[in-house]
């Protein structure tokens, strides 16, 4: 999501970042419905932590969608893979995402003529004049060899991260803590997660967790990114008080 705002920022675009549904802790459709405006050129979706975002209100909305997959490539909303649906998607390959080629990124379009400008900004030097705003940040071929290495490898790698999740769950039921997001069959059952993460909530405002005890027990768990996200555009926490709710965010637990 940082690079999602520091790459809208250097577009000098307008950003108004709306709120989460807590249920997901993915962009709230109705807090987007509330921040449109008539100059709206388009919504950013970034589908966190193995889940997608619920498309099918976002897209009743009738601007055009832009999906960052970073975390939730496998993962479906009514049948449909997130990031089949927007005008464009955002795919991350950096070591902690869900397909690894230890760097780079790709994206995924139906348009030949956003996908021909995206060429263009990604690699000046073959182009015939300089593209304004072009870059030369092309992925390596050795990146890519590894990436499709582990695509044919990625079914299995979501079928262990849905294992590891219930591990989690069954490990820490009854203990005042939820995990997040929610599973199918319960507040969304249609979408299936494809678990980039799992999230501790407390049930108890007096609920203390210890990254350290977590990590004595061999599971890596962190405080995330939540709170510097909005300080790159100079926020407070104030313009999104169920994002910026600590309680709600506690630790981020890998899966590997």
């Amino acid at each position: 999501m940082r690079r999602t705002l520091a790459g809208h920022s250097a577009c000098r675009g307008h950003t108004s970042l709306v709120d989460i549904d807590l249920g997901t802790f993915n962009i709230d459709a109705s807090a987007a419905r509330q921040a449109l405006t008539p100059k709206a050129k388009a919504i950013i979706v970034p589908h966190l932590f193995g889940l997608s975002a619920d498309l099918t209100e976002l897209e009743a909305l009738g601007v055009p969608i832009i999906e960052d997959c970073a975390q939730t490539l496998g993962a479906t909303e009514q049948g449909r893979r997130a990031g089949s649906i927007g005008i464009l998607t955002v795919c991350s390959f950096y070591a902690t995402k869900l397909l690894c080629a230890g760097e780079g990124g790709m994206v995924l379009s139906r348009d030949e003529s956003l996908l021909e400008r995206v060429r263009r900004l990604r690699e000046y030097d073959k182009t015939p004049s300089l593209y304004p705003g072009s870059t030369n940040l092309k992925m390596t071929d050795l990146h890519a060899a590894i990436g499709l290495a582990q695509l044919e490898r990625l079914d299995s790698f979501l079928e262990r991260r849905r294992w590891l999740a219930e591990e989690y769950r069954a490990a820490l039921s009854g203990v005042g803590l939820v995990c997040q997001p929610c599973q199918p069959g319960t507040r969304t059952p249609t979408i299936d997660l494809s678990y980039a993460s799992q999230i501790l909530r407390p049930q108890r405002t007096d609920f203390t967790i210890s990254s350290g005890a977590l990590r004595r027990e061999g599971s890596s768990a962190e405080s995330r990114y939540f709170a510097r996200s909005i300080a790159i555009l100079g926020w407070t926490g104030s313009l999104l008080p169920r994002k910026q709710n600590g309680r709600h965010f506690p630790f981020h637990c890998s899966r590997h």
